[in-house]
């Protein structure tokens, strides 16, 4: 039962950043999408995604969203199996 509830923090924690990483590559992709000054977009690609590309950042938010869902997944079946044997 305790990998379980730890299990499902994990998922937790993993939806929730990955949502944040991408709410944060789309906010910035689409803010600096029209942007006519380079230094701007290098300036603000390293100030709020951390120097890597919009498009990349996307992804790996995808992947991490993916893993949460996935561990969920998981955590539900131990629980749902845990107290069917009870």
């Amino acid at each position: 039962m305790f990998f379980s509830k730890v299990g499902r923090i994990i998922a937790w924690g993993a939806v929730i950043l990955g949502v944040i990483q991408l709410s944060m590559g789309f906010i910035v992709g689409f803010m600096l999408a029209g942007s006519e000054h380079p230094a701007a977009v290098v300036a603000a690609t390293r100030r709020y995604l951390g120097g890597t590309p919009s498009g990349q950042t996307i992804n790996e938010a995808i992947f991490f969203i993916v893993i949460g869902v996935s561990i969920g997944i998981l955590t539900e079946i131990s629980r749902a199996i845990s107290l069917s044997k009870k």
